[in-house]
C-alpha cells in the first residue's frame, strides 16, 4: 500500500487558481504561498513547509503520544543516541529526565536522518503524524468550546486539560502552544460574530 497518495499535476494546479479565486469570498489570506520544493525522482515533489511540518512533529512526538495517534515513525535505534546518552552521567539535564531525554534523543536522529536520506518515506511518515496530530488539536480545542473549558479572568482564558483520550499529545510545549493559538483563533472569531 503506498505511503502517499499523489495527486494530478493537472489538478493541482487547477485547485490552487480556484483557492486563490475563492479564498478572499471568506477572508482567507495567504493560503497559497510559493515555497522551496525537493523531488525524490517520480516517487514525490515536498515542499519545504511539508519538511519543516514534518520534521517538528517528528521531535515533539513522545512515544507514548505516536502509539496513541496510531503513528509508526520508524525510530533510529542506532547506537549514536544511546551513546550519547551513556556519556552523561546525571540523571537530569537541562531539566529533562532520562526517559524523556531518551525519546527526545531518539526523536532527533530520527529526524536529523530523514533530512539526509534519498527516500522520502521518513518525511512521509512524519507529514502523517503531523495531520493526525492536528486533527487531536482540533477534536480538543472543540470539545473546550462546546464544553465551555475555558474560564474568562480578568484579561486571559485559561484552560485545565485533566483527561481525555488525547492527553498524552499535549505534553509537550509544541503541541500545547498550537492548541493555544488555535482556541485563540477561534474565540478571535467568535467575539466578532456575535
Amino acid at each position: 500500500m503506498p505511503l502517499y497518495t499523489h495527486m494530478d499535476m493537472d489538478l493541482k494546479a487547477a485547485l490552487r487558481q480556484k483557492i486563490e479565486v475563492v479564498a478572499p469570498l471568506y477572508g482567507l489570506t495567504d493560503i497559497c504561498f510559493p515555497s522551496f520544493t525537493r523531488s525524490y525522482g517520480w516517487e514525490c515533489c515536498l515542499s519545504a513547509s511539508d519538511v519543516v511540518y514534518a520534521l517538528s512533529t517528528i521531535l515533539e512526538t513522545s512515544p507514548a503520544a505516536a502509539v496513541r495517534l496510531g503513528a509508526s515513525v520508524n525510530w533510529n535505534e542506532s547506537d549514536d543516541w544511546q551513546s550519547s546518552l551513556e556519556s552523561t552521567d546525571d540523571t537530569t539535564v537541562n531539566g529533562l529526565g532520562s526517559d524523556r531525554r531518551s525519546w527526545w534523543m531518539r526523536n532527533f536522529y530520527t529526524a536529523y536522518d530523514a533530512l539526509n536520506g534519498s527516500s522520502p518515506d521518513s518525511i512521509l511518515r512524519g507529514l502523517k503524524l503531523c495531520m493526525r496530530t492536528q486533527k487531536a488539536i482540533v477534536r480538543q480545542g472543540t470539545a473546550i468550546i462546546d464544553k465551555r473549558m475555558a474560564k474568562l479572568l480578568n484579561n486571559f482564558r485559561f484552560v485545565n486539560i485533566r483527561n481525555g483520550p488525547d492527553l498524552s499529545i499535549f505534553q509537550h510545549p509544541l503541541t500545547l502552544t498550537k492548541l493555544a493559538l488555535f482556541l485563540t483563533d477561534a474565540y478571535r472569531v467568535s467575539v466578532y460574530t456575535i
